[in-house]
């Protein structure tokens, strides 16, 4: 089967450190292991970020239809 443009940007950001924003406003950063097609993500070493306040989540499922922003984050952020 042929890879569209949007399969290979998908696997270009597995094990990457993203960020993802939800529709409640809290923000998610962890590692990009998977996406299904219902545009559910799993996020790995995750953490929360809502308000002021942050906590380690670990393993996360975020349903597809809560998203809305997704970003690889710079490297130099973590070094």
């Amino acid at each position: 089967m042929a890879q569209t443009w949007r399969t290979e940007k998908l696997q270009s950001m597995l094990n990457q450190r993203i960020r993802i924003s939800i529709t409640d406003g809290r923000v998610f950063i962890g590692y990009f292991m998977c996406i299904d097609k219902g545009r559910n993500v799993i996020l790995a070493s995750t953490e929360e970020f809502k308000d002021d306040e942050r906590r380690f989540v670990g393993l996360i499922m975020i349903p597809g239809a809560h998203l809305t922003k997704v970003e690889v984050e710079a490297e130099s952020q973590y070094m």
